[in-house]
């Protein structure tokens, strides 16, 4: 259990960023990723996928029949997709926004997953548990009658690529953990929108989940400063927390937090000792996504830990209370993050409602 806390914070710290250059709404409708651009085509839409690490594009056509003049540097990929393989918990997250579950028919760890619908198709047998994309058998890919594989885009290429295509099972790189804007990340929706033929339901979600996320924003705007705000922990001798372009930092920017590393370089994260994080934080209110469900935990990684102000009046908030949901639903959900966010930052706001991802740590 400890491993995978590790493993959940680096994942919320780590967050990368993408090329500047900003996707168009002319060329592609989306306002905010900057890692997909979608333009409808005749009887089809054309999907670009870049690497931002590599700036590799990666083209997809999707449509009910493929195109007679369609270049070679285009995968065609026949929509409404009926079977896949979804290999990362935000996957998950927005196809559930669609209502399309029992189109997920292989999941990466069970053990991993939230949803209740997919959990019981893992239990019926209708959704296969592959593993890691690295050790994923073919024989056993090639057995789940999947049309596509959608995968997070560590590396330019999956494993037997060539082999699954020959077999009509296209593999589709997700790049959304790469944007650095919260909406940006839920943007991505619209491409299981296109993949499942339900073009409309995603767009008509998503223009609610922005609609939600800027009014909190411009709640946020008018608030003041909240008090001192750190984030992260230790892993091993070392403190991972976010740099001033990362997406979790364009969060607290939007909640309107006074975070202590907020004007630094880089989009990446942040690795300082700790001695440099109690010297420039000791005194702070806030301490935000330690990555445990416990004071206690905490006490056992750095006995150092009691000195924090924020320890001492326990003002310490994470999304450790259930850490497949929040991995799972976050990115589709970040208005509800932000609400969090603002919550617990600003108490005397009194925002309507309750924490929905996050809880104090005692």
């Amino acid at each position: 259990m400890f491993v995978k806390q590790l493993l959940f914070l680096c994942l919320f710290v780590f967050i990368a960023c993408s090329p500047k250059k900003k996707a168009t709404s002319t060329s592609s409708h989306l306002n905010y990723a900057q890692n997909i651009k979608i333009q409808p085509a005749l009887n089809g839409t054309k999907v670009e996928l870049v690497n931002p690490k590599t700036n590799k594009v990666f083209y997809y056509y999707l449509g009910k029949t493929k195109p007679k003049n369609l270049t070679s540097n285009f995968t065609f990929i026949q929509v409404p997709v009926k079977r896949m393989i979804t290999l990362s918990g935000t996957d998950i997250g927005m196809i559930s926004k669609l209502s399309g579950e029992n189109n997920i028919v292989g999941v990466a760890n069970e053990s991993y997953v939230y949803n209740k619908k997919v959990k019981q198709n893992c239990k019926n047998g209708h959704t296969v548990s592959f593993g890691d994309a690295t050790t994923m058998s073919f024989e056993k890919i090639i057995r789940s009658k999947a049309n596509c594989i959608i995968y997070s885009g560590f590396e330019n290429q999956f494993p037997h690529e060539k082999q699954l295509k020959q077999a009509n099972i296209t593999c589709i790189p997700n790049f959304d953990w790469k944007e650095i804007h919260p909406l940006g990340k839920a943007e991505w929706i619209r491409l299981f929108g296109i993949l499942l033929g339900k073009e409309q339901l995603a767009a008509k979600y998503f223009k609610s989940c922005e609609k939600e996320y800027l009014n909190l924003k411009k709640i946020a705007k008018n608030l003041p400063l909240s008090k001192q705000v750190f984030v992260g922990n230790l892993i091993g001798d070392t403190w991972f927390t976010p740099a001033g372009g990362n997406y979790l930092t364009q969060l607290l920017n939007d909640a309107k937090a006074a975070y202590t590393y907020k004007k630094t370089k880089g989009t990446e994260s942040l690795a300082y000792s700790f001695e440099k994080i109690m010297r420039d934080n000791q005194k702070a209110e806030y301490w935000l996504n330690p990555g445990v469900s416990s004071q206690q935990q905490l006490r056992a990684r750095n006995p150092k830990m009691v000195h924090f102000k924020a320890f001492k009046h326990k003002k310490i908030f994470c999304y450790s209370k259930n850490l497949n949901y929040f991995w799972e639903m976050s990115a589709i959900e970040p208005q509800f993050v932000l609400a969090d966010l603002i919550r617990i930052l600003h108490p005397s706001l009194q925002l309507k409602g309750t924490l929905h991802y996050y809880s104090q740590i005692h």
